[in-house]
């Protein structure tokens, strides 16, 4: 069994404004995203070999997935199929968080904490 604590994981700033904790498991990947209101938005992106979801614990976001795009709130958990291009806006005015789950773990963040 592996048991952890948020708030003992290294913090990183992947961008202005947004930051990262993650931890991974067999074959799944969790993490969770804080972002700041003038946190800097990523570009539509794709994750060609990993599935997303993104569970909304505070704020207001825009997501696009694809050509679709939605407001979603705290409870809201969005479903990206592996190699859909998207990205998440934060719309609040004040500091906000999702859960981001990856199935199976993002290369590009293993890579990153050099554990590939």
């Amino acid at each position: 069994m592996k048991v952890e604590n948020w708030e003992n994981l290294r913090l990183i700033e992947c961008r202005p404004g947004v930051y990262h904790k993650r931890t991974y498991g067999d074959g799944v990947q969790v993490q969770s995203l804080t972002f700041d209101p003038d946190g800097e938005v990523a570009p539509f992106h794709n994750h060609p070999k990993s599935e997303q979801f993104f569970i909304v614990q505070t704020g207001e976001w825009l997501i696009r997935v694809g050509e679709e795009e939605k407001k979603i709130t705290p409870g809201d958990i969005v479903h990206i199929p592996a190699g859909v291009y998207h990205n998440i806006e934060l719309l609040s005015d004040e500091p906000s968080k999702c859960l981001e789950v990856f199935c199976p773990p993002n290369e590009d963040d293993l890579n990153a904490d050099g554990l590939i």
